[in-house]
């Protein structure tokens, strides 16, 4: 999907978790019927509490952009 659509992140490897995310997403309004999942990708398990990674992984913010102070928007080509 990635190579017919030339789907590429800046790095220029293929965007294969946005394109799981849309096949998800397309799946959930009933357009597609996508065979079950073949489980965890082996090796994956979610980082520890004391991993810099955890701290990406809190719960979504719910407040005014005011309150995370200073915000820098880069455009990243793909």
């Amino acid at each position: 999907m990635c190579e017919l659509l030339v789907w590429k992140g800046a790095s220029g490897k293929p965007k294969e978790m946005n394109a799981r995310l849309l096949l998800s997403t397309i799946e959930k309004t009933g357009e597609v019927a996508l065979p079950p999942s073949c489980g965890p990708v082996p090796g994956w398990r979610p980082p520890e509490e004391t991993d810099p990674l955890w701290k990406t992984m809190a719960e979504p913010f719910d407040g005014a952009l005011s309150e995370l102070g200073p915000l820098e928007i880069v455009r990243v080509a793909t």
